[in-house]
Protein backbone atom coordinates (compact mmCIF):
# COMPACT_ATOMS: atom_id res chain seq x y z
CA UNK A 1 0.00 0.00 0.00
CA UNK A 2 1.12 3.32 -0.92
CA UNK A 3 0.91 6.12 1.59
CA UNK A 4 0.26 9.74 1.11
CA UNK A 5 2.46 11.92 2.64
CA UNK A 6 1.47 15.71 3.05
CA UNK A 7 3.91 18.23 1.91
CA UNK A 8 3.98 20.26 5.06
CA UNK A 9 5.45 16.78 7.00
CA UNK A 10 8.40 16.08 4.59
CA UNK A 11 12.26 17.70 5.71
CA UNK A 12 12.24 21.67 4.73
CA UNK A 13 15.26 20.73 2.54
CA UNK A 14 13.28 18.09 0.49
CA UNK A 15 10.29 20.66 0.09
CA UNK A 16 12.85 23.11 -1.03
CA UNK A 17 13.84 20.28 -3.89
CA UNK A 18 10.75 19.53 -5.21
CA UNK A 19 9.73 23.86 -5.36
CA UNK A 20 12.58 23.99 -7.50
CA UNK A 21 11.94 21.25 -9.86
CA UNK A 22 14.97 19.55 -9.02
CA UNK A 23 14.81 15.59 -9.38
CA UNK A 24 17.45 14.44 -7.05
CA UNK A 25 18.09 14.36 -3.30
CA UNK A 26 19.70 12.92 -0.06
CA UNK A 27 17.05 10.63 1.31
CA UNK A 28 15.61 11.43 4.67
CA UNK A 29 15.11 8.08 5.87
CA UNK A 30 18.52 6.49 5.24
CA UNK A 31 20.56 10.04 5.16
CA UNK A 32 22.27 8.93 1.48
CA UNK A 33 24.09 6.24 3.52
CA UNK A 34 28.08 6.84 4.55
CA UNK A 35 28.67 9.06 1.50
CA UNK A 36 25.40 10.62 1.78
CA UNK A 37 24.78 10.42 -2.02
CA UNK A 38 21.44 11.96 -3.59
CA UNK A 39 19.77 8.64 -3.77
CA UNK A 40 16.59 9.45 -3.42
CA UNK A 41 14.72 10.32 -7.54
CA UNK A 42 12.02 12.70 -7.54
CA UNK A 43 9.39 13.20 -10.22
CA UNK A 44 6.64 15.66 -10.45
CA UNK A 45 3.77 15.16 -12.80
CA UNK A 46 1.35 17.98 -14.60
CA UNK A 47 -0.84 17.61 -11.91
CA UNK A 48 1.11 18.19 -9.20
CA UNK A 49 2.00 15.00 -7.70
CA UNK A 50 4.60 14.06 -6.70
CA UNK A 51 7.05 10.50 -6.70
CA UNK A 52 9.96 9.79 -4.76
CA UNK A 53 12.37 6.36 -4.47
CA UNK A 54 15.13 6.02 -2.53
CA UNK A 55 17.33 3.88 -5.38
CA UNK A 56 19.90 2.50 -1.98
CA UNK A 57 19.36 -1.65 -1.88
CA UNK A 58 19.33 -1.34 1.76
CA UNK A 59 16.32 1.45 1.71
CA UNK A 60 14.05 1.48 -0.61
CA UNK A 61 11.73 4.01 0.84
CA UNK A 62 9.34 5.81 -1.61
CA UNK A 63 6.21 7.50 -1.57
CA UNK A 64 4.12 10.63 -2.77
CA UNK A 65 2.84 13.93 -2.12
CA UNK A 66 0.92 16.55 -3.03
CA UNK A 67 2.77 19.49 -4.30
CA UNK A 68 -0.10 22.06 -3.55
CA UNK A 69 0.57 22.51 0.85
CA UNK A 70 -2.99 23.54 0.62
CA UNK A 71 -4.59 20.17 -0.82
CA UNK A 72 -7.26 18.33 1.04
CA UNK A 73 -7.07 14.65 1.30
CA UNK A 74 -10.28 12.91 1.14
CA UNK A 75 -11.34 10.26 3.51
CA UNK A 76 -14.20 9.49 2.36
CA UNK A 77 -15.43 7.07 -0.42
CA UNK A 78 -16.64 8.26 -3.66
CA UNK A 79 -20.19 7.97 -4.10
CA UNK A 80 -20.84 6.16 -7.58
CA UNK A 81 -23.22 7.74 -10.37
CA UNK A 82 -26.15 5.92 -10.68
CA UNK A 83 -27.55 6.03 -14.18
CA UNK A 84 -31.17 5.19 -15.56
CA UNK A 85 -30.30 3.51 -18.55
CA UNK A 86 -33.10 1.45 -19.59
CA UNK A 87 -35.12 2.11 -22.91
CA UNK A 88 -37.69 4.64 -22.62
CA UNK A 89 -40.46 6.31 -24.97
CA UNK A 90 -42.08 9.68 -25.25
CA UNK A 91 -45.08 9.53 -23.14
CA UNK A 92 -48.31 8.46 -24.64
CA UNK A 93 -51.90 6.49 -23.59
CA UNK A 94 -52.25 5.86 -19.89
CA UNK A 95 -49.72 7.89 -18.39
CA UNK A 96 -49.96 11.14 -20.26
CA UNK A 97 -53.65 10.68 -19.44
CA UNK A 98 -52.75 10.67 -15.99
CA UNK A 99 -50.08 14.07 -16.20
CA UNK A 100 -53.18 15.94 -17.92
CA UNK A 101 -56.32 14.22 -15.73
CA UNK A 102 -55.10 13.88 -12.37
CA UNK A 103 -52.26 16.62 -11.52
CA UNK A 104 -53.11 19.05 -14.38
CA UNK A 105 -49.80 19.40 -16.11
CA UNK A 106 -49.36 20.10 -19.24
CA UNK A 107 -48.05 17.57 -21.66
CA UNK A 108 -45.86 19.90 -24.07
CA UNK A 109 -44.49 21.08 -20.99
CA UNK A 110 -43.32 17.90 -20.08
CA UNK A 111 -42.17 16.68 -23.31
CA UNK A 112 -39.73 19.82 -22.97
CA UNK A 113 -38.45 18.76 -19.85
CA UNK A 114 -37.67 15.02 -20.90
CA UNK A 115 -40.36 13.50 -19.00
CA UNK A 116 -40.58 9.14 -20.84
CA UNK A 117 -41.84 6.12 -19.61
CA UNK A 118 -40.68 2.80 -19.75
CA UNK A 119 -41.06 -0.02 -22.16
CA UNK A 120 -44.07 -1.79 -19.81
CA UNK A 121 -46.10 1.68 -19.66
CA UNK A 122 -46.26 1.64 -16.37
CA UNK A 123 -43.90 3.76 -15.28
CA UNK A 124 -42.90 7.99 -15.69
CA UNK A 125 -39.36 8.90 -15.74
CA UNK A 126 -38.92 12.41 -14.58
CA UNK A 127 -35.05 13.89 -15.46
CA UNK A 128 -34.14 16.15 -12.34
CA UNK A 129 -32.31 19.34 -13.64
CA UNK A 130 -30.28 21.77 -12.12
CA UNK A 131 -31.46 25.80 -12.08
CA UNK A 132 -29.65 26.04 -15.79
CA UNK A 133 -31.86 23.21 -16.94
CA UNK A 134 -28.91 20.50 -16.79
CA UNK A 135 -30.06 16.97 -16.13
CA UNK A 136 -28.44 15.81 -12.94
CA UNK A 137 -29.57 12.48 -12.96
CA UNK A 138 -33.92 11.22 -12.77
CA UNK A 139 -36.23 9.64 -10.38
CA UNK A 140 -38.81 6.72 -11.61
CA UNK A 141 -42.58 6.63 -10.84
CA UNK A 142 -44.82 4.23 -11.13
CA UNK A 143 -48.06 5.01 -12.20
CA UNK A 144 -50.36 2.52 -13.33
CA UNK A 145 -49.34 0.21 -10.45
CA UNK A 146 -51.07 -0.20 -6.89
CA UNK A 147 -48.59 0.53 -5.22
CA UNK A 148 -46.65 3.20 -5.72
CA UNK A 149 -42.76 3.06 -6.00
CA UNK A 150 -39.91 5.66 -6.35
CA UNK A 151 -36.35 5.16 -7.00
CA UNK A 152 -33.41 8.04 -6.99
CA UNK A 153 -31.28 7.77 -9.79
CA UNK A 154 -28.37 10.38 -8.69
CA UNK A 155 -25.87 11.00 -11.71
CA UNK A 156 -23.45 13.27 -10.78
CA UNK A 157 -22.81 14.92 -7.18
CA UNK A 158 -24.98 18.46 -8.18
CA UNK A 159 -27.38 19.35 -4.93
CA UNK A 160 -29.93 16.92 -5.41
CA UNK A 161 -32.73 19.65 -6.50
CA UNK A 162 -35.17 19.87 -9.31
CA UNK A 163 -35.30 23.45 -10.57
CA UNK A 164 -38.45 24.86 -12.80
CA UNK A 165 -37.11 28.51 -13.33
CA UNK A 166 -38.95 31.33 -15.09
CA UNK A 167 -37.25 34.29 -15.89
CA UNK A 168 -40.13 36.77 -14.56
CA UNK A 169 -40.75 38.10 -11.11
CA UNK A 170 -43.02 35.35 -9.82
CA UNK A 171 -42.33 33.50 -6.19
CA UNK A 172 -39.61 30.76 -6.18
CA UNK A 173 -41.91 27.86 -4.29
CA UNK A 174 -40.36 25.21 -3.12
CA UNK A 175 -42.13 21.56 -2.55
CA UNK A 176 -41.71 18.23 -2.01
CA UNK A 177 -42.17 16.44 -5.30
CA UNK A 178 -41.44 17.11 -9.33
CA UNK A 179 -45.14 16.86 -10.08
CA UNK A 180 -46.34 19.78 -7.47
CA UNK A 181 -43.13 21.74 -9.13
CA UNK A 182 -44.32 20.97 -12.53
CA UNK A 183 -47.88 22.00 -12.11
CA UNK A 184 -46.65 25.57 -10.51
CA UNK A 185 -44.51 25.97 -13.42
CA UNK A 186 -47.26 25.88 -15.75
CA UNK A 187 -48.93 28.54 -14.25
CA UNK A 188 -46.32 30.57 -13.99
CA UNK A 189 -44.48 30.35 -10.64
CA UNK A 190 -40.66 29.41 -10.47
CA UNK A 191 -40.30 26.21 -8.26
CA UNK A 192 -38.25 23.49 -6.65
CA UNK A 193 -38.69 20.56 -6.11
CA UNK A 194 -36.60 19.00 -2.75
CA UNK A 195 -37.61 14.97 -3.34
CA UNK A 196 -38.47 14.91 0.30
CA UNK A 197 -38.24 17.00 3.31
CA UNK A 198 -34.96 17.58 3.96
CA UNK A 199 -32.69 20.83 2.92
CA UNK A 200 -28.84 20.91 3.03
CA UNK A 201 -26.95 23.77 3.52
CA UNK A 202 -25.68 23.36 -0.21
CA UNK A 203 -29.34 23.02 -1.36
CA UNK A 204 -30.17 26.15 0.27
CA UNK A 205 -27.53 27.98 -1.59
CA UNK A 206 -28.74 26.39 -4.81
CA UNK A 207 -32.12 27.82 -4.11
CA UNK A 208 -30.70 31.29 -3.00
CA UNK A 209 -28.67 31.76 -6.44
CA UNK A 210 -31.74 30.47 -8.29
CA UNK A 211 -34.27 32.78 -6.84
CA UNK A 212 -32.05 35.86 -6.63
CA UNK A 213 -34.25 38.94 -5.46
CA UNK A 214 -37.46 36.87 -5.57
CA UNK A 215 -39.82 35.82 -2.98
CA UNK A 216 -39.35 32.51 -1.78
CA UNK A 217 -41.83 30.35 0.16
CA UNK A 218 -41.72 26.91 1.26
CA UNK A 219 -44.94 25.09 0.68
CA UNK A 220 -44.19 21.18 2.09
CA UNK A 221 -47.11 18.36 3.40
CA UNK A 222 -49.29 19.44 6.59
CA UNK A 223 -46.98 16.52 8.42
CA UNK A 224 -44.14 18.54 7.93
CA UNK A 225 -45.11 21.69 8.94
CA UNK A 226 -42.90 21.97 12.03
CA UNK A 227 -39.97 20.68 10.25
CA UNK A 228 -40.78 23.21 7.67
CA UNK A 229 -40.32 25.84 9.92
CA UNK A 230 -37.10 24.32 11.49
CA UNK A 231 -35.60 24.60 8.29
CA UNK A 232 -36.48 28.30 7.69
CA UNK A 233 -34.55 29.07 10.55
CA UNK A 234 -31.62 26.60 10.25
CA UNK A 235 -30.63 28.39 6.97
CA UNK A 236 -32.04 31.86 7.69
CA UNK A 237 -28.29 32.71 6.58
CA UNK A 238 -28.20 31.28 3.59
CA UNK A 239 -32.19 31.48 2.50
CA UNK A 240 -34.62 34.39 2.99
CA UNK A 241 -37.97 31.82 3.43
CA UNK A 242 -40.75 34.90 3.31
CA UNK A 243 -43.56 32.27 3.97
CA UNK A 244 -44.10 28.95 5.57
CA UNK A 245 -47.58 27.29 4.55
CA UNK A 246 -48.94 24.31 5.61
CA UNK A 247 -50.89 22.54 3.23
CA UNK A 248 -54.23 20.98 3.39
CA UNK A 249 -53.33 18.92 0.18
CA UNK A 250 -50.77 18.51 -2.16
CA UNK A 251 -50.59 21.60 -4.91
CA UNK A 252 -49.92 18.60 -7.74
CA UNK A 253 -53.43 17.31 -6.33
CA UNK A 254 -55.46 20.90 -5.90
CA UNK A 255 -58.28 20.45 -9.35
CA UNK A 256 -58.72 24.47 -9.51
CA UNK A 257 -55.82 26.58 -10.70
CA UNK A 258 -57.29 29.31 -9.12
CA UNK A 259 -56.98 27.68 -5.85
CA UNK A 260 -53.43 27.03 -6.25
CA UNK A 261 -53.30 31.06 -6.99
CA UNK A 262 -55.06 31.98 -4.00
CA UNK A 263 -52.79 30.00 -1.93
CA UNK A 264 -49.56 31.44 -3.08
CA UNK A 265 -50.60 34.80 -4.16
CA UNK A 266 -52.58 35.31 -0.75
CA UNK A 267 -56.52 35.01 0.40
CA UNK A 268 -58.25 37.63 2.35
CA UNK A 269 -59.53 36.75 5.79
CA UNK A 270 -62.78 35.56 4.68
CA UNK A 271 -61.47 32.47 2.72
CA UNK A 272 -58.02 32.58 4.80
CA UNK A 273 -59.35 29.95 7.22
CA UNK A 274 -58.82 26.48 5.88
CA UNK A 275 -54.70 26.84 5.70
CA UNK A 276 -52.39 27.94 7.96
CA UNK A 277 -49.07 30.69 6.80
CA UNK A 278 -46.20 31.43 9.09
CA UNK A 279 -45.88 34.93 8.32
CA UNK A 280 -42.75 37.41 7.34
CA UNK A 281 -40.19 37.70 10.52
Amino acid sequence: MRHVTAISALPQYMQDVIASGADRCVCPRCDGGTHRESSLSIRTTDSGVVTFKCFRASCGWYGLTVADPNAIFEQKKIKIGRVYRDPTHPLAGHIADSMVIDYGLKLPLLHQRGWRQNEARDTLIIPVRDRNGLEIGCITRTVMLPEKRVYTFKATARPWLDMWIHENTAPVVVVEDCLSAARLYGLGYSAVALMGTSLSNQQAQEISLAAHDREIILALDRDAFDKSLQLRRRHRNVLTISRVLCLTEDIKNIDNDNDIRELIDGRDSTTRSDMQVEGRS
